[in-house]
C-alpha cells in the first residue's frame, strides 16, 4: 500500500466525475468502460513526468478500474472505509513531508 500512496498523492485531482459510467458499470460489472471518462490520464501523466508505459498499464486495470468506481460511488461500508483509509494514508504521507503548521487530521488513522 505505500507504494501505491506514493505514486498516487494527488490522484483524486484527476478523477472525473461521469455517473453514467458508473451507473452503467454498477448495473452491469462486466461492463468494461473507457478510465478515461472517469480519470484524466493525459494530465496526470503530464503533471508527474513519470515512467508513461507503466502508468498507462497500470490504469487500464481492472483494479485500477474497480478503485475509481469506489471512490466515485462507493456502495458499502467496507467500500468507503477502503477508500477513507487510502486518501487517509496520502494525507499521512504528505503531513510527513509538510511544515508543521499545514498538516491535517487523519482521523481513521487515529483511532
Amino acid at each position: 500500500m505505500y507504494f501505491l500512496v506514493s505514486i498516487f498523492l494527488d490522484y483524486a485531482n484527476f478523477i472525473k466525475y461521469d455517473f453514467e459510467v458508473v451507473d452503467n458499470f454498477l448495473l452491469n460489472p462486466e461492463y468494461d468502460f473507457n478510465i478515461e471518462k472517469l480519470f484524466d490520464i493525459e494530465g496526470f501523466i503530464n503533471s508527474h513526468k513519470v515512467e508513461e508505459l507503466f502508468y498507462r498499464k497500470f490504469f487500464h486495470t481492472k483494479i485500477f478500474k474497480n478503485f475509481i468506481i469506489k471512490k466515485i460511488y462507493p456502495i458499502s461500508l467496507e467500500d468507503k472505509i477502503d477508500i477513507l483509509y487510502f486518501d487517509e494514508r496520502i494525507v499521512d504521507k504528505k503531513n510527513k513531508n509538510a511544515f508543521a503548521n499545514s498538516q491535517y487530521t487523519t482521523y481513521l488513522l487515529s483511532i
